[in-house]
């Protein structure tokens, strides 16, 4: 429900916390906090009694809308700007190529976009994929960020999948 009502803003995670005396926090983070709190706050207010409506009245809600600092590092804000393009017509690799560079210019290690279905609104359906750098699939100790979503088309929906190799994680960065 949050997704839906929040679009345009970068959305990367939606944290819900509930604590033993009814409190319930809900932690939004998001590339472009300004647009998701508006004016004077009364977007972030409209989004927070829009979430009232659907838990339960006892509970009381915190909302809290964080910053993210490097936001093409993270999978889903790609992914969304993908799935905008996609859906405005825009040539399937460009956009493939585009989030390729926004992704390396933020610093990524590596990053590989996938993207299946009736692409550029061919008959045939096809599956197509670029990477650069490096993606160790294969290592635990990796940080990649993955998100998947499909973007809806006048032709069908077409699958984009998007994963951002951001190094490796030690011990004692993991706190």
């Amino acid at each position: 429900m949050i997704k839906k009502s929040v679009s345009n803003v970068g959305l990367d995670k939606i944290i819900i916390e509930r604590s033993g005396n009814g409190d319930i926090g809900v932690i939004l983070r998001a590339s472009k906090p300004g647009v998701l709190i508006g004016r004077g706050g009364e977007r972030s207010e409209a989004l927070k009694k829009s979430i009232e409506t659907v838990i339960n009245k006892n509970f009381k809600l915190r909302l809290t809308i964080k910053e993210i600092p490097k936001s093409n590092l993270c999978a889903e804000v790609l992914l969304e700007e993908a799935k905008q393009q996609i859906e405005r017509r825009l040539p399937f690799r460009k956009v493939m190529k585009k989030i390729l560079d926004m992704g390396k210019k933020a610093g990524a290690l590596g990053i590989k976009i996938s993207m299946a279905g009736r692409l550029n609104g061919v008959e045939i359906a096809r599956h197509e994929k670029l990477s650069t750098g490096q993606m160790p699939l294969q290592n635990l100790r990796a940080y990649i960020d993955y998100a998947r979503t499909a973007a809806k088309t006048k032709w069908g929906q077409v699958g984009i999948k998007v994963w951002v190799y951001r190094g490796e994680v030690f011990e004692d960065q993991a706190t």
